[in-house]
């Protein structure tokens, strides 16, 4: 949904996510740690992109977020 409430759409494809959710600075991608590990989704185009994002020591992230640039 938009910030002020508005658009509210369902997202069938965040069934798996766990935790860490975030969305991105610009509000068009969530991204979530689940069972494919860290990925990111786009509400708008109905897309799931599985990230390879390894923490600093190759274990797993379980609390991704998004910073500015």
């Amino acid at each position: 949904m938009r910030a002020d409430g508005t658009n509210n759409k369902p997202i069938p494809s965040l069934t798996d996510v766990q935790y860490g959710l975030s969305w991105s600075p610009d509000g068009e991608w969530i991204i979530g740690v689940g069972l494919l590990g860290v990925t990111m989704f786009s509400v708008e185009r109905n897309m799931m992109l599985p990230l390879p994002f390894r923490g600093p020591s190759g274990g797993e992230l379980n609390q991704p977020s998004w910073s500015p640039r």
